[in-house]
């Protein structure tokens, strides 16, 4: 992050429909993953990099060295983040088709006047 670009922060929902790519972000939240390894991860689930792209990555400095952009413990420890953010995605995509259906279901069980008080409700909202 630079001061000179003005940033907007926004609902992840607004930026990817990727569940792993949430559940990704929620895990670096919760601070379960460090910084490069969701970087890392994140580049390879949301942009579809491969992980022998991220590993060919470089930084070139002044100087003209250079380093990889990562380190090899970083990408193994993003496999597993990878790996970790599709089985909690796969569970949350699960989850709320469980609570959609439960939901619809819920609705056609219900007479003409509730369900009207129900939509009005959620447009509200």
């Amino acid at each position: 992050p630079r001061p000179a670009i003005a940033y907007q922060l926004k609902p992840i929902d607004q930026y990817t429909e990727r569940s792993e790519v949430v559940e990704l972000v929620k895990m670096f939240a919760a601070g379960q993953v460090p910084k490069r390894v969701a970087q890392a991860a994140a580049w390879h689930l949301e942009n579809g990099m491969s992980w022998e792209e991220l590993a060919a990555k470089e930084i070139e400095h002044a100087n003209g060295t250079h380093e990889p952009y990562f380190y090899p413990r970083e990408l193994q420890l993003a496999v597993a983040a990878a790996q970790a953010a599709v089985v909690r995605g796969e569970a949350a995509d699960a989850a709320a088709e469980r609570e959609a259906i439960a939901e619809r279901e819920s609705t056609e069980q219900q007479s003409p006047g509730e369900r009207a008080a129900r939509e009005a409700e959620v447009s509200l909202k």
